[in-house]
C-alpha cells in the first residue's frame, strides 16, 4: 500500500522522475548506514554473542555460545560463567 500511495504520490507532482531518484538515494545511503552499524556487531563470536547480552541478559543461547567462544580461546573462568547461567 505504501508503495502504490507513494507512487501515485509521486506520479502527480511536475518533477516526479527526480524526486523518485532523491528518494531512492536517501533510502539507498539510509539503508547502508544502518547495515554498516549491524555488521560491526558480526565481527567474531565474542561481540555477536556480547550484544545479544547487551539486549537480552536471559538469552540461554547467547550465553552458551558466548561460553563455547570463551572455551575455544581458553579463557575457563569467563566460558564457566556463562555455561552455569540458565
Amino acid at each position: 500500500m505504501v508503495v502504490w500511495g507513494v507512487y501515485d504520490i509521486l506520479s502527480r507532482l511536475s518533477h516526479s522522475k527526480i524526486v523518485s531518484a532523491l528518494l531512492m538515494g536517501l533510502i539507498t545511503i539510509t539503508l547502508s548506514v544502518c547495515t554498516w552499524k549491524q555488521t560491526g556487531h558480526w565481527r567474531n563470536d565474542e561481540t555477536l554473542f556480547n550484544h545479544v547480552l547487551q539486549i537480552d541478559q536471559n538469552n540461554w543461547f547467547a550465553h552458551n555460545n558466548l561460553g563455547v567462544s570463551y572455551n575455544r580461546q581458553e579463557k575457563r573462568a569467563q566460558a564457566l560463567i556463562h555455561f552455569s547461567r540458565p
